[in-house]
């Protein structure tokens, strides 16, 4: 049902104008039932009479099926309100029973509403050509995968006798609430002296109530990890563009723009019996953490190991050997220490274009500021001895990769246990290798950058010349692009920061792919 009512409403004593009332309301019923899934083998001489699985076949198969049922009933409905364009009203409501959720609690309630102002039609000034000031608020519901409340079987691959189904690790909650994203916004959009100068400025905060994770638990109870709902998390920032036209001319025009964001995220709450939780970890001899501790920034990354130094980040030696040289370092292991968080300081970027008549110049670059990440490419290319990090020459005019006791070996200086100055050269293999190996703190980097990220020169072919083809064609260009053309600044060696997308968990870089630049020829024509 959506009836539109467009009308006027009144004439009003004030101005003497006669005002317009725009009203929309729609009510929507929205049913899904996804079916199962099902495979297109079928076998015979199942080996459990009337268990109708693959898993339990006694003949040789090399597929598997799963089959999987659930309902999510919503009801929901919107409004939009105008009034004599100058205020605006949305709203929003809706509720869905999910069969994903307990029975006994499987609907949730949620909605928004906006209000906008286009305070332009109220300020009458020559420099002012529009003005907008609006404020939201929204809700957003989710709910658990199928199967996720009470205990189920997962049914595994084996047969010939053996079982096929097996208890998860993960223990299920039959008390999961859905988890309701809240957001707030307030905001305003301008553009002045004849659109030169243009802006957009909105403040938010965004709670994340009841987010429904994998706790670890002890593995004493069974099992590795629980379902369960975080507390709250709280993302709260500004973002601004602005932008405009500085130089204006019949045959010069030079455009630029700029934006830039500011988030501060945090993990207010988790549960009352738990602060923390390790959202993933990772290790080759020790490990890398990435973990939710409550009070700070989601993505906490600590390390398990360390080359030992003293609190102002002397290297802590010891005396080498004939495989190690004159010294070696000496290790802390099995420690966990903070060494970072995935969360940038901020981020923006930049574009700028200038045209002379029927010729354009354009470019964008793009930028992170703060965050951290670990780097296996870094690590292993270490290890190994494929970077060029690891055939430097020493302060001996010797390659380090030399023996020690031919002018070769890594220079290392610091103190002994006791805080006595220590020094000497370290036989090269064994330096890296044990860096790699040890040093996990060592492979956490800043993933700050700043990329070239486009650059284009375009050439509005004039009308003139098109006509004189004779078939049709109003409008026409040819441009030269090149993309991706230079990482100005990368605070991680060996890398492009800007190109891992890939990186699992927002923290782990486990082998990136070289990034590529290409250039090309774009022709447009518009008939």
């Amino acid at each position: 049902i959506t009836p539109t009512c467009l009308s006027d409403l009144f004439a009003c004593p004030v101005c003497d104008r006669t005002h317009k009332l725009l009203t929309n309301f729609s009510k929507n019923w929205f049913y899904l039932h996804p079916e199962p899934l099902r495979p297109g083998n079928k076998l015979t001489n199942y080996c459990v009479i009337d268990y109708f699985n693959l898993a339990a076949s006694s003949n040789t198969y090399s597929t598997n099926n799963s089959e999987q049922h659930f309902k999510t009933r919503s009801f929901f409905g919107n409004a939009t309100v105008g009034w004599d364009d100058l205020v605006y009203f949305d709203g929003v409501l809706r509720y869905d029973i999910d069969s994903r959720l307990p029975k006994a609690k499987n609907g949730y309630l949620y909605g928004g509403a906006s209000l906008s102002f286009m305070a332009s039609k109220l300020v009458k000034a020559p420099w002012l050509d529009f003005w907008k000031v609006r404020a939201s608020i929204a809700q957003v519901g989710s709910t658990i995968d199928v199967y996720q409340v009470e205990p189920t079987y997962t049914v595994g691959n084996k047969t010939h006798g053996q079982t096929t189904m097996y208890e998860p690790a993960t223990l299920k909650n039959e008390n999961v609430k859905p988890t309701i994203s809240t957001s707030y916004e307030i905001g305003t959009e301008f553009k002045l002296f004849k659109n030169r100068l243009y802006g957009d400025i909105n403040f938010y905060r965004k709670d994340t109530k009841n987010d429904i994770i994998d706790a670890n638990v002890l593995p004493q109870s069974g099992y590795a990890y629980r379902k369960l709902n975080a507390g709250l998390v709280r993302n709260q920032g500004i973002e601004i563009v602005l932008g405009g036209t500085p130089v204006k001319t019949k045959d010069f025009t030079w455009e630029l723009s700029a934006n830039i964001a500011k988030n501060n995220n945090k993990l207010i709450e988790l549960t009352e019996d738990q602060d923390e939780y390790t959202i993933y970890w990772t290790r080759f001899y020790y490990a890398w953490y990435n973990k939710a501790v409550a009070g700070k920034p989601v993505g906490v990354i600590t390390s398990a190991a360390r080359w030992a130094k003293t609190e102002d980040g002397t290297p802590i030696l010891q005396a080498g050997n004939d495989t190690w040289g004159d010294v070696r370092p000496t290790y802390e292991l099995n420690k966990e220490k903070e060494v970072g968080n995935v969360q940038p300081k901020f981020t923006g970027g930049f574009s700028t274009s200038f045209r002379y008549k029927d010729v354009t110049l354009s470019a964008s670059l793009d930028y992170l500021v703060g965050g951290k990440l670990v780097s296996w490419t870094n690590m292993w290319g270490t290890g190994s001895g494929l970077l060029a990090s690891t055939a430097k020459v020493n302060n001996r005019g010797v390659n380090e990769r030399e023996p020690v006791a031919c002018g070769g070996g890594v220079y290392m200086e610091g103190v002994d246990a006791d805080g006595n100055p220590m020094s000497g050269y370290v036989d090269a293999y064994q330096y890296y290798h044990y860096k790699a190996y040890y040093d996990c703190d060592s492979w956490v980097y800043d993933r700050t950058y700043v990329k070239l990220r486009e650059v284009a020169l375009k050439w509005d072919i004039p009308s003139s010349l098109t006509k004189k083809l004779g078939i049709g064609i109003t409008k026409a260009s040819i441009a030269a692009v090149a993309t991706n053309p230079w990482l100005i600044y990368s605070a991680v060696p060996n890398l492009d920061p800007s190109e891992i997308a890939g990186v699992e968990y927002n923290y782990l870089e486990g082998g990136q792919a070289m990034s590529t630049r290409s250039f090309g020829l774009t022709l447009n024509i518009t008939f």
